[in-house]
């Protein structure tokens, strides 16, 4: 036996999280943790990896203490002065990133020269060596943690959610670079919610705090992998219609660059996204995405050197941001990065209605039965009082889609809304943004690196490769690229 779990409980706030787990895992097996949100599942990870204090006992083989490292689900770094103290908006700032590590000196400070090369080389980031962190995409930021955990020459890796975030080709990296590792004899603990890898050989089921099952891979695609998903529709009619803003184009962009430095992020990007139109922006990752949202958002100041119109109105012909922002609803892994984790859950709801990383001012009586409503739509009302960080992953993202949509925008954003979801939260967020195709009076804009969750109402998708738009089509017309015709999702 390579690792033995016996009797492992663990108590926060006066509850279990985890509750007398027992589990053995011998050499050569693979193992996968599921569950829903909440289930305890990265707990378990962090329990094996000795950064919970726990009851019971955690055993590895001959008592040794071998080299364990664990990939979060989401990244942290510092800054020069050795603190986390970065916020939203600062990574679109180029001004700002000199307080910030480069790939290059993060890794080598603990790894040494050799091993960050080879790091950074079987993940494919070497080109991002002299970046500084704080201006990696979230999928860029996934590959470098994992490069880091590599470079340690771990003999077990815990992964929370690897593939998460990462474009298909990272994905199928990943699954050969772990394939590869298993040969030489590392072990393999895997909490996974999007993606089963075809190396796996048992998956755990927890629910509560509890082990609920324990299955073998041909057992589990046979009988273990079946989920309740539950229906239901959020309908958002229920919420305060926003002012009814009369526009052609919600967002216009001609011939839009955007730089950092010598790196080239968009490169004459030029797009128009009509009212009531629903658009996917997908590329992998690096490729532009989130900066392009981010001008839109008005989170870019290089907006202002730029041709863009929102809502009719040239950016920098006189609104503020706030006057932008309470037109839009918005969600991405960055939001949920650097979003106040000390807030209570109904704030983080409420705080939408400002567009505000947290809530700071207090609500008006209609805002908060607005609030509440939103919450009850979404099923957070049991959750109101707690923090924000007692959530599991899942259900913080869920929440922040939740913050989204309070104020019933007339344009959504929604950037990987199903990252982090369970099974079951995935399937009502898809459901939830092809409720909203249909919405006449909805402009969308989503983001995702999985086609299952591009739903049939979608009007039009745009394709950006190293800044560069690939292709723009408007379904039931032309195409406007040189590949031919992409089918209609």
């Amino acid at each position: 036996m390579l690792l033995e779990i016996s009797g492992l409980s663990y108590r926060e706030s006066g509850a279990y999280v985890l509750k007398d787990i027992s589990l053995g895992i011998r050499k050569g097996e693979c193992w996968v943790i599921t569950g829903a949100s909440g289930s305890g599942k990265s707990t378990l990870l962090r329990c094996i990896q000795q950064y919970k204090s726990f009851t019971g006992t955690i055993r590895f083989a001959d008592g040794s203490e071998p080299v364990v490292k664990l990939i979060t689900h989401q990244h942290e770094f510092k800054n020069l002065s050795g603190i986390s103290n970065f916020y939203y908006q600062q990574r679109f700032n180029a001004t700002e990133s000199s307080d910030c590590r480069t790939v290059w000196e993060d890794l080598v400070e603990e790894v040494g020269e050799a091993d960050a090369t080879r790091a950074l080389e079987l993940m494919e980031i070497s080109y991002l060596k002299d970046e500084p962190l704080l201006q990696l995409s979230n999928g860029e930021h996934k590959r470098f943690q994992i490069a880091k955990a590599l470079a340690h020459n771990a003999e077990w890796l815990l992964l929370d959610n690897a593939f998460t975030g990462l474009d298909a080709h990272a994905r199928l990296m990943l699954e050969r670079i772990i394939k590869d590792l298993k040969h030489k004899g590392v072990s393999v603990i895997m909490v996974e919610r999007e993606y089963l890898p075809d190396f796996f050989t048992h998956v755990c089921e927890l629910d509560k705090g509890i082990l609920t099952g324990v299955f073998t891979r041909e057992q589990y695609l046979k009988f273990g992998n079946r989920k309740h998903i539950a229906s239901g529709d959020i309908d958002l009619s229920r919420l305060p219609v926003a002012d009814d803003l009369e526009f052609e184009f919600a967002v216009r962009m001609k011939n839009v660059n955007v730089k950092y430095g010598d790196r080239l992020i968009l490169d004459n990007v030029s797009w128009e996204v009509k009212k009531g139109e629903k658009w996917c922006l997908t590329g992998p990752n690096g490729s532009g995405k989130s900066t392009l949202l981010s001008l839109i958002t008005a989170d870019n100041p290089q907006a202002f050197a730029n041709e863009i119109y929102l809502f009719d109105r040239r950016k920098g012909s006189g609104e503020s941001i706030w006057e932008i922002k309470k037109k839009i609803g918005f969600v991405s892994p960055e939001v949920h990065q650097y979003f106040d984790r000390s807030q209570s859950v109904f704030n983080v709801v409420a705080s939408g209605l400002f567009d505000t990383i947290g809530l700071f001012r207090k609500l008006s009586d209609s805002q908060r039965l607005q609030t509440e409503t939103c919450m009850t739509l979404f099923g957070l009302e049991q959750y109101a009082g707690r923090a924000f960080w007692q959530l599991s992953h899942g259900m913080q993202r869920w929440s922040l889609i939740a913050r989204a949509v309070v104020k019933n925008p007339v344009l959504l954003i929604l950037d990987e809304p199903g990252q982090g979801l369970d099974e079951m939260f995935r399937a009502r967020a898809v459901s939830f943004i092809a409720q909203e195709c249909l919405n006449a009076q909805r402009t969308l804009i989503c983001v995702t690196h999985h086609e299952d969750e591009i739903p049939e109402g979608i009007t039009g998708r745009i394709h950006i490769e190293k800044g560069k738009i690939k292709e723009i089509i408007h379904y039931g017309e032309e195409v406007n690229s040189d590949s031919g015709r992409w089918d209609r999702p």
